[in-house]
C-alpha cells in the first residue's frame, strides 16, 4: 500500500486506537506497511506474524469488503454505525484465525469503525468503542 492510500491511514488509526493492547503496535503497523512482501528473509524463511501485520491485512480486506457492500442498495441506506456493524460481521467470518481471540471482537470493531469513518468523511471523528 502506498503512504497516501486510505487503507494505510486506517491501519495507522486502528493501531493508535489499539495501542493499549501493545505499545509497539503503531511501529509494527508502520513496519508492515513498508515491508516488501516479496523480500526473502535470510536465515528465516517465515517471519512470525505480528499484530501490526494482521491489522494491515485485515484493513486491506475490510476496505475491499466495504467497497463491495457499498454497491448493495440495502447496505448503502444504513447509517454509519449500522455500516460499521455490518462490516465487522463480514470481517468476523473472513479474519485470520491467528487474530488473538481475547481481542478479536474489539480489533475488528475498531477496524470496521475506522474504515467507515475514513470513507464517510470528517464527521466520524468518534473513537471506536472499547471492549
Amino acid at each position: 500500500m502506498s503512504a497516501t492510500a486510505p487503507p494505510d491511514a486506517i491501519a495507522r488509526r486502528a493501531a493508535a486506537n489499539l495501542v493499549d493492547l501493545d505499545p509497539a503496535l503503531p511501529a509494527q503497523v508502520e513496519q508492515a506497511l513498508v515491508a516488501d512482501p516479496l523480500a526473502a528473509s535470510e536465515g528465516r524463511p517465515i517471519d512470525p506474524i505480528s499484530l501490526g501485520a494482521l491489522i494491515v491485512s485485515i484493513v486491506a480486506l475490510g476496505w475491499t469488503i466495504f467497497h463491495d457492500l457499498k454497491q448493495d442498495h440495502t447496505a448503502a441506506k444504513l447509517d454509519r454505525n449500522e455500516k460499521a456493524e455490518l462490516l465487522r460481521t463480514e470481517l468476523q467470518s473472513a479474519a485470520p484465525a491467528s487474530l488473538p481471540p481475547q481481542h478479536r471482537g474489539r480489533i475488528l470493531r475498531v477496524i470496521a469503525t475506522e474504515i467507515v469513518a475514513i470513507d464517510l468523511g470528517p464527521a466520524s471523528a468518534t473513537p471506536a468503542p472499547r471492549g
